[in-house]
């Protein structure tokens, strides 16, 4: 959650460390959408998506586990269908960098 003085930007690098230990180099802003989890009133969720530099570990240090998934394997997982395409869009996102 967004701290008080906290950026939206500041904010996706700390609970991106505080959730996995690994320090983001670079996020970039991919979308915000109104979200709702059962149990809670309804808020923004804004996601942003950044490249793995492939150097640094990490680890869960919230939730159940921590893995790379690859995007033809998400049926495996209970992963919500908007999860689904903002990956997709993401994934689109980066293609757009990699060529660029």
């Amino acid at each position: 959650g967004l701290e008080e003085n906290e950026s939206q930007i500041e904010c996706a690098y700390r609970e991106f460390f505080e959730e996995t230990a690994y320090r983001c180099t670079e996020l970039i802003w991919l979308a915000s959408i109104e979200d709702v989890v059962e149990g809670w009133p309804e808020y923004q969720l804004t996601i942003f998506w950044g490249f793995y530099d492939d150097q640094q570990h990490f680890r869960c240090q919230e939730g159940q586990d921590l893995k790379f998934v690859m995007r033809e394997e998400a049926d495996q997982y209970q992963v919500p269908k908007k999860l689904i395409s903002l990956w997709d869009l993401a994934l689109e996102e980066a293609n757009i960098c990699l060529v660029n």
